[in-house]
């Protein structure tokens, strides 16, 4: 029995179709309020045999913040595959990140130990590896720099990094992958998937900055095929393209069906933007589509080099709009996702 976490997210609902048609037996944490309807779309949309893949999970409640609940959840258990995290650019949810990133890890870790078991597999974060002053182009030896410019995000995967490699120096088998931006089907509330409803909700406005993107299903097929060879101590930056987030935006829009972003946005516009919607949000109490963190990440230029996991694993990416074109189709299938 494997045990998946974030099992609704984008990359987790992959890793949980990868697994069960791969033929393993899988328990997936879940809240008791979790949105489980993307999931089983997402298993339909890939299989014609998808109905019974999705109906072989064992769907267990239970949560990464408590512990009793992780002790049962693991009983019968070989391996963890840690897909949970909470992403927010937002200031104001610093302390949650840092508790359900950082402290959610450490109680798996912990608990993993504490059951024996033989294997643990987590998805990190290239906001984890760090930023280069001296170059844009990052890799697996990257090394992290404290800076200012670090989000609360960013620091909250750090520091869960550092649980797991704590855990394989106390006698876990470990594994992780570092995976750019995800592109894939799923709930648009959240990641990357909040761009596609931006997008396909008529957005005009792009900004000059570039990032890593890689296919779900590609961080899914890595993690297994970690899995398979049991390749364990090693970290693995996923990247399938980089490319700016206007082309991506233009890919999605051509995709959809829907007009381009046509009003480029600059570094003075959003910042005025993020502190008109900062204001707002008090007044409202809803948070801003636009942060001081989100802000300034999108006028960035960053780029990641897939060289370790290519040649280690053998592995070759989708490009961008490949996983675009998949994700829009998923999403023409089940329209009630976008």
């Amino acid at each position: 029995m494997i045990l998946v976490t974030g099992g609704t997210g984008i990359v987790g609902a992959h890793v949980l179709f990868e697994l069960v048609n791969g033929g393993e037996s899988v328990r997936a944490l879940q809240r008791e309020n979790s949105q489980k309807k993307v999931v089983e779309d997402l298993f339909k949309f890939y299989s014609p045999k998808g109905h019974d893949l999705y109906k072989s999970i064992e769907w267990f409640i239970g949560d990464i913040l408590d512990v009793p609940s992780l002790d049962k959840a693991m009983e019968g258990c070989k391996a963890v595959f840690h897909c949970a995290a909470m992403v927010s650019f937002s200031s104001s949810d610093y302390n949650k990140m840092i508790e359900a990133n950082e402290q959610g890890t450490a109680n798996l870790v912990n608990v993993s130990l504490a059951h024996k078991l033989a294997e643990f597999y987590y998805v990190s974060s290239v906001a984890a590896i760090g930023r280069n002053s001296k170059s844009q182009i990052m890799d697996e030896n990257t090394e992290w720099e404290p800076s200012k410019e670090n989000s609360g995000y960013a620091v909250s995967k750090k520091n869960a990094e550092m649980e797991v490699w704590r855990g394989g120096e106390e006698g876990l088998n470990i594994a992780m992958v570092n995976p750019t931006i995800v592109l894939g089907p799923g709930r648009t509330s959240i990641s990357s998937g909040t761009l596609f409803k931006a997008v396909k909700n008529g957005q005009k406005y792009y900004t000059n900055g570039e990032n890593g993107f890689v296919d779900a299903r590609d961080v899914a097929f890595v993690m297994k095929r970690l899995f398979d060879l049991k390749k364990f101590g090693e970290r693995y930056v996923l990247v399938g393209e980089n490319l700016s987030y206007r082309n991506v935006a233009d890919l999605m829009a051509e995709s959809l069906g829907v007009s381009k972003p046509a009003v480029l946005a600059k570094p003075w516009l959003t910042g005025l933007v993020w502190r008109m919607l900062a204001v707002s949000s008090k007044l409202t109490r809803k948070k801003p589509v636009l942060t001081k963190e989100s802000a300034r990440s999108s006028h960035k230029v960053s780029f990641y080099k897939n060289d370790k996991v290519r040649n280690e694993l053998g592995i070759t990416f989708r490009t961008a709009e490949q996983a675009i074109q998949n994700a829009s189709a998923f999403f023409s299938d089940f329209p009630e996702h976008l």
